[in-house]
């Protein structure tokens, strides 16, 4: 971003780099985290990394101001143990759903039940009852679908609300965006598939 923002044909001088945002899903979702500050475990590298267990060094850009999960980690194999999550430092937003199963057999509330070991800060996790994994790969916008999933295009219009209310709160300083990060605002959008949200904060 730096470098487009010095040269790039289009985009030189139009980055904003004292307000930055990451998100990523899934493998994304665990670098989003790590760059907001949580701390990758060890305990599952290979080769090993010493000593071998435990928390990984802290990894976090501070250039970032805020972050978005789609499909965030909880415990457990192979990214995040107990103790990683309290040193998030920015706002995050992790958005998941009851059918997103994780890695090793975890269920998909062990993505939901990790929101309980982040720190108190101006964090929200949005929970889509029916929502899969594949549902946060390739935009409904987009022409082609390199994986398929029947019900994307139902939980697609609640992650792009979410993200853009969130992304409005922190890098716009947008006070009124708040409102839309509730289950009461966000349930207009239910559609198909997708039957219920939920909205946590802390």
């Amino acid at each position: 971003a730096a470098e487009w923002n010095a040269s790039h044909a289009e985009l030189k001088g139009r980055l904003d780099l004292t307000r930055v945002g990451v998100m990523g899903h899934s493998f994304g979702a665990y670098t989003t985290m790590v760059v907001c500050g949580m701390r990758p475990a060890l305990d599952w590298l290979e080769p090993p990394v010493a000593p071998g267990k435990g928390l990984g060094p802290d990894l976090r850009d501070a250039r970032i101001k805020c972050g978005v999960a789609l499909s965030p980690q909880g415990v457990g194999e192979p990214f995040f143990i107990t103790e990683s999550f309290g040193s998030l430092r920015v706002p995050l937003l992790g958005i998941s759903g009851t059918k997103d199963s994780q890695q090793a057999g975890q269920p998909p509330e062990n993505r939901k039940d990790a929101f309980a070991l982040w720190p108190k800060g101006e964090h929200r996790f949005v929970w889509l009852e029916n929502a899969r994994h594949l549902d946060f790969t390739d935009s409904s916008g987009s022409g082609s679908r390199a994986l398929p999933s029947a019900s994307r295009d139902d939980v697609q219009p609640l992650t792009r609300a979410a993200t853009l209310a969130f992304l409005d709160l922190h890098l716009k300083s947008d006070p009124g965006a708040a409102k839309w990060l509730t289950a009461e605002s966000l349930t207009p959008l239910l559609r198909g598939r997708i039957t219920g949200v939920d909205v946590l904060a802390k």
